[in-house]
């Protein structure tokens, strides 16, 4: 992506203009967050064909605070990255409010 760049400021100048590869599907709407729920429901996600999270399932009540403890390597960031949508999953899905 970023190979070939002759100095910091080029490589910087093509990062931002790169299109994100996590995109909204057509005609969604804009999260309003009102109560804060999470539910992530039989959630996976793989990097290639090596699986990183599998059939994760779990609530979250709103304003509460959640530490996830888990050995290194294990998902916990990439909980995360899926709940900013960083990534998407590769099965199940994340709801928020609903």
């Amino acid at each position: 992506m970023l190979i070939g760049c002759l100095s910091v400021g080029e490589c910087f100048s093509k990062l931002l203009q790169t299109k994100p590869s996590i995109v909204d599907k057509e005609g969604a709407t804009h999260l309003k967050v009102t109560t804060g729920r999470v539910k992530f429901n039989n959630v996976s996600f793989s990097y290639a064909d090596e699986p990183a999270v599998k059939k994760i399932s779990f609530t979250v009540k709103g304003r509460k605070t959640v530490t996830l403890i888990r050995l290194t390597r294990s998902g916990k960031s990439i909980l995360l990255n899926l709940l900013k949508r960083f990534i998407d999953p590769s099965k199940g899905s994340i709801k928020i409010n609903s």
